[in-house]
């Protein structure tokens, strides 16, 4: 992983990705629960390639319904919960528009 990878996806996700919080609750005990999410949305998957081979995750792909769409195939990156942190913190030096979010 380098300095310009980082730069690089930070500017991915700065267009076509999101940094976010999550919060949940268990009805069993009624506890709640906060996860930061980090990902890369978009058609060109070789993004997704290089944040699945620096941070983990896996890459996941939707085709259009219509076999004669006109939209193409959209590829999808994520990684939640305690895993997103590190890759939080090694983007938001670089992140521009997100970087308040990802704080």
């Amino acid at each position: 992983m380098t300095d310009i990878d980082l730069a690089y996806l930070a500017g991915i996700i700065d267009a076509d990705g999101y940094v976010t919080g999550t919060m949940s609750t268990r009805k069993a005990n009624l506890a709640t629960y906060f996860g930061a999410q980090i990902g890369i949305t978009g058609s060109s998957r070789e993004p997704h390639d290089l944040a699945s081979s620096i941070f983990g995750g896996h890459v996941s792909c939707h085709r259009p319904n219509r076999e004669r769409s006109h939209h193409k195939m959209q590829f999808h990156w994520q990684l939640g919960g305690r895993r997103a942190i590190p890759a939080i913190e090694a983007v938001l030096p670089y992140l521009r528009i997100k970087a308040v979010r990802a704080r």
